[in-house]
């Protein structure tokens, strides 16, 4: 019985997992999984690519790609070095490459030279915000998950990275999000990244993006334990006045807000489909 309710939920994830067309590209010597959602609607109305966080997989936000795919947008995503499917340390990336990165498979899916769409998350929030900073011209659109401008001093459960610090929500087996096991489980295991992800960050509280760029940002609640919310909030209200803010004041709001109990996440997909449209 065990076995055939494993056998089921890995078909039932293979066949969510399989909305992505894979590919992987070489960057750095080693191999990136990259992967896009194409829309069902017979005209595309533009391409958003997402920047994930620490320990992430693109295999892991489902509920929100499938949400924006069915409602017109290709959803472009990669796994960086040493996380998710890709091969390599994770000491490997910096905030810069990442940047890199997004260039790289940008170009690779789409043909056009239509500006970007960033949807970034924690990690990936610093990243595409410091993208929208350095490459101003090339963005027409930044929306933010819980950014990791103002990063907590310790993270998760003392330092490891965990589903239950990530999100309140406690999902069945069969219909957990999280596809990919969390690689790196500690900011610790990749002390050359995450002493690159502070000093990034430290950079980032004097960043103004380009009031061309239409901004959002969205914070979890003062228990998100990845990221000070009060004070990164204050940060983009600070020096960027024409971001649409929003925090949940909802004890279930940790750090995976689009993947949180229904009242956030469902809240989450939400904003980020009216942001985009």
């Amino acid at each position: 019985m065990i076995k055939l309710i494993l056998a089921l939920i890995f078909i039932s994830n293979l066949a969510y997992s399989s909305e992505f067309e894979v590919e992987y590209l070489q960057f750095k010597n080693e191999k990136i999984r990259t992967g896009i959602i194409h829309t069902s609607v017979s005209e595309a109305k533009a391409n958003i690519i997402y920047l994930q966080g620490l320990g992430d997989s693109m295999m892991n936000h489902m509920p929100l790609f499938t949400k924006l795919s069915d409602d017109g947008f290709n959803v472009i995503a990669f796994d960086y070095i040493g996380q998710g499917g890709s091969s390599g340390s994770m000491n490997k990336t910096t905030i810069s490459n990442i940047g890199t990165l997004t260039d790289i498979v940008w170009k690779h899916y789409v043909k056009d030279d239509s500006k970007k769409n960033l949807l970034g998350w924690s990690t990936g929030g610093l990243a595409a915000y410091r993208y929208a900073y350095k490459n101003p011209y090339d963005v027409k659109s930044l929306a933010l998950m819980a950014p990791g401008v103002v990063p907590a001093l310790v993270v998760g459960d003392k330092f490891v990275i965990t589903e239950y610090t990530l999100t309140s929500q406690s999902y069945r087996l069969e219909d957990n999000p999280h596809i990919d096991q969390i690689r790196p489980t500690s900011p610790i295991k990749v002390p050359v990244f995450a002493a690159n992800l502070l000093g990034t960050a430290l950079f980032s509280r004097f960043w103004k993006i380009n009031e061309s760029i239409k901004s959002m940002a969205l914070f979890g609640s003062h228990k998100d334990s990845y990221i000070n919310t009060q004070k990164s909030y204050a940060l983009i209200e600070k020096n960027n006045p024409h971001f649409d803010l929003h925090m949940y004041d909802v004890e279930g709001a940790l750090h995976e807000l689009d993947n949180e109990i229904p009242e956030v996440s469902e809240d989450v997909h939400e904003r980020i489909l009216r942001f985009f449209n």
